[in-house]
């Protein structure tokens, strides 16, 4: 009965630990995503400011 309880305490800390790597993981991804949007645009409108002379 206390093996099985020690398997569901690491259990739980395996989840705990697999949501917080994939939580920094989204959040990473949202920072460089936001860069490289950020910079598409700068490029895109950059292209449009030579094209309109």
């Amino acid at each position: 009965m206390q093996q099985a309880a020690r398997y569901r305490e690491f259990s739980f800390v395996l989840a705990g630990i697999l949501v917080a790597i994939s939580a920094a993981a989204m959040i990473l991804v949202y920072f460089l995503m936001g860069s490289c949007v950020e910079h598409l645009f700068q490029i895109s409108n950059h292209s449009y400011s030579y094209s309109s002379f």
